[in-house]
C-alpha cells in the first residue's frame, strides 16, 4: 500500500494528492446488500411458510384430519371462534386486564415521577435508582421471581399476608395478574 502526501492550504485537504480508490466503498455496500438479500431470503424461507400453513388451516374444517385432505375451503371455524360465548369473556377479561393495569401503572409512574422530579424527597438518587432497576431484569427472571413470591399456596407474600391479615394473594386470578403486570412495568 503506497502512502500519500496530504497538503493542507488554509484548512483545506487537498484530495487530488490522495488518489482515493473510489471502487472501494461500492464493494462495501454490495457485500452489505447481499448479506441484507440473504438474511431475508433467510427469515422468509423460515416464517413465512408456517405462516401459511396456519392460514391454509384455518380455511378447513378438518377436525381431526390433516388439511390437505379435506376439500374446499370455509369460514366455519371463525365463525365458531368469534360467535362464542367464551371468546366475548376472553375479549372482555382481556380488555378490563389492559385498561385496569394500565392505568395503575401510569398512576404509580405520574406520581413516581413528580415526586422524584419535582420535590426534595430524601435519598432521590437511590430511590431513582431503584425505580428504575426492573428494567435491567429480563422479564423472564421478573415472572419466576413473582411465582416464588406471591404463588397461592407457598409464597412468601401470601404467607407473610396470611400471617397478618388472615387474607391471601392469588397471581393467578385477574387482580393478581393486574398487580403483577402493573408493578412491572411502573418504570417503563
Amino acid at each position: 500500500m503506497r502512502e500519500h502526501a496530504v497538503t493542507i492550504d488554509s484548512g483545506k485537504i487537498d484530495k487530488s494528492s490522495l488518489n482515493l480508490n473510489e471502487s472501494v466503498v461500492p464493494h462495501g455496500r454490495r457485500f452489505e446488500h447481499a448479506v441484507t438479500l440473504i438474511v431475508l431470503v433467510l427469515m422468509a424461507v423460515l416464517i413465512l411458510p408456517p405462516i401459511g400453513m396456519l392460514l391454509f388451516s384455518t380455511l378447513k374444517v378438518s377436525a381431526f384430519k390433516l388439511p390437505f385432505t379435506v376439500p374446499g375451503f370455509s369460514l366455519a371455524n371463525f365463525t365458531r371462534i368469534l360467535g362464542s360465548a367464551e371468546t366475548l369473556k376472553l375479549l372482555g377479561n382481556t380488555a378490563v386486564y389492559a385498561i385496569v393495569s394500565v392505568t395503575v401503572a401510569l398512576m404509580i409512574s405520574t406520581g413516581l415521577a413528580f415526586l422524584l422530579e419535582r420535590t426534595n424527597v430524601p435519598a432521590r438518587k437511590t430511590l431513582s435508582t431503584l425505580v428504575l432497576s426492573p428494567m435491567a431484569i429480563p422479564p423472564v427472571v421478573l415472572a419466576i421471581a413473582w411465582v416464588f413470591l406471591a404463588n397461592p399456596t407457598n409464597g412468601i407474600f401470601t404467607e407473610w399476608l396470611r400471617t397478618i391479615t388472615g387474607l391471601t394473594m392469588n397471581i393467578y386470578s385477574l387482580p393478581g395478574l393486574v398487580l403483577v403486570s402493573s408493578t412491572i412495568t411502573i418504570p417503563s
